[in-house]
């Protein structure tokens, strides 16, 4: 797993950028001190009524992420197979496409 990496005094910040704030639909960014997204807002005005978040721990953050997506990953298909609109490996879709044709027989017989 990818984790932050400090070098020479500086924090990495794996997810900067990629993390907004539905009150204020700005970007977290990652602070010069200690390992936490803020809210960019929190940075330019203290009276701002929506600046009420001010950060998030970005190990917790990142940790939760990382396991999110592994998870994802351990479930992909890598067959080969192309896939069908649904998703479907083509094989299965067409056996799927067979037993429906099947049941509609039955259903009119």
């Amino acid at each position: 797993m990818i984790r932050r990496q400090e070098s020479i005094g500086a924090t990495f910040y794996l997810l900067r950028g990629l993390i907004m704030r539905d009150r204020c639909e700005l970007r977290m960014a990652g602070t010069g001190k200690g390992a936490y997204y803020v809210c960019t807002r929190a940075r330019y005005s203290s009276t701002d009524p929506r600046r009420r978040v001010r950060r998030m721990n970005a190990k917790i953050v990142e940790d939760f992420v990382s396991d999110a997506a592994v998870g994802k990953l351990e479930k992909l298909d890598v067959t080969g197979e192309a896939a069908t609109e649904t998703g479907v490996p083509a094989a299965l879709q067409e056996k799927i496409d067979g037993l429906r044709a099947e049941l509609e027989e039955l259903q009119e017989g």
